[in-house]
């Protein structure tokens, strides 16, 4: 109700919340005890009855985090998303940073980070928000079963024969998803670490992911867990050797590229922490260093 109501919100020096909400709900809140205190401002009017916690005569102002910013109205009747919202939204949420959908009539659907979405509403963006990784619906995601008391190593051994029915598994989507579960095993951002490998999945530019400035602790800002990058990306390098000239000392083919010449790669993981990244909109394709998942 706060959240769907909320007319305004300082945060600082002291949390104050100004809300508009119908009579009833405003008598409620004024007439009875909470976990919170509520004054009704010496100016709202009586047509428009207010609470505020706790006690401020000040009246509303401003945008706060009203309906229709988020999650809480229907897509049609969404507004505008500023930075005022933003500030309050990490203000108010714990794990705020994280990804998030978001459409504006000039860039269409796009996954970002809430750290870019900041940015680009400094810059004079206008958008609005669809959902957040948070947000995804739970029939969505299959519980996925506990490991197996045996399965000792996250990594399975690579299988090269072809014809062997698990050969290529390691590329699978639902392997990534596996991966991801086991190295955040007994971990509770587990679910959200799924939600937020869906979202990441469906970006061509991978670099759009990577969150912009630091925390309140001087940490890089992250808009998921780090292990999400194991469930997108197959860390592995790309072995060139049957294209390569034979060198005398190096017993190679020289068999031309072909269809992998016009192929976009990788040429490091996709969180920055090597130099030269290169972009792979949705290839099914190996790459140097790193390689999306098909």
């Amino acid at each position: 109700m706060l959240a769907s109501y909320t007319a305004d919100a300082v945060w600082e020096p002291q949390s104050v919340i100004t809300v508009r909400v119908p009579d009833p709900v405003a008598v409620r809140l004024l007439t009875q005890h909470h976990a919170l205190s509520y004054s009704e401002p010496e100016t709202a009017k009586a047509d428009q009855p207010a609470a505020q916690s706790p006690a401020d005569p000040r009246p509303a102002a401003g945008s706060g985090v009203g309906p229709g910013v988020f999650d809480d109205t229907p897509v049609h009747s969404r507004r505008l998303v500023t930075g005022e919202h933003l500030r309050t939204l990490r203000a108010a949420m714990r794990d705020a940073e994280q990804l998030y959908v978001v459409f504006a009539v000039g860039s269409g659907l796009e996954v970002v980070a809430l750290s870019v979405l900041e940015e680009r509403c400094a810059a004079g963006w206008q958008g609005s928000i669809i959902a957040g990784a948070s947000d995804l619906p739970d029939a969505l995601f299959t519980p996925l079963p506990p490991s197996p008391d045996h399965e000792e190593s996250v990594w399975p051994a690579r299988i090269h024969d072809p014809h062997h029915e698990a050969f290529g598994g390691h590329l699978s989507t639902a392997e990534g998803e596996r991966v991801l579960v086991r190295l955040l095993e007994g971990r509770r951002d587990t679910n959200h670490a799924l939600r937020s490998l869906a979202l990441a999945r469906g970006v061509a530019d991978l670099r759009q992911l990577q969150a912009v400035g630091y925390d309140d602790r001087d940490f890089p800002r992250r808009p998921f867990a780090s292990a999400v990058w194991h469930g997108l990306l197959a860390m592995e390098q790309l072995a060139l050797e049957p294209f390569e000239p034979d060198t005398g000392w190096q017993h190679a083919s020289g068999l031309p590229l072909g269809v992998l010449a016009g192929v976009q790669a990788y040429t490091s993981d996709a969180e920055g922490r090597y130099q030269g990244r290169a972009h792979s909109p949705r290839l099914q394709a190996p790459a140097s260093g790193a390689r999306r998942q098909p």
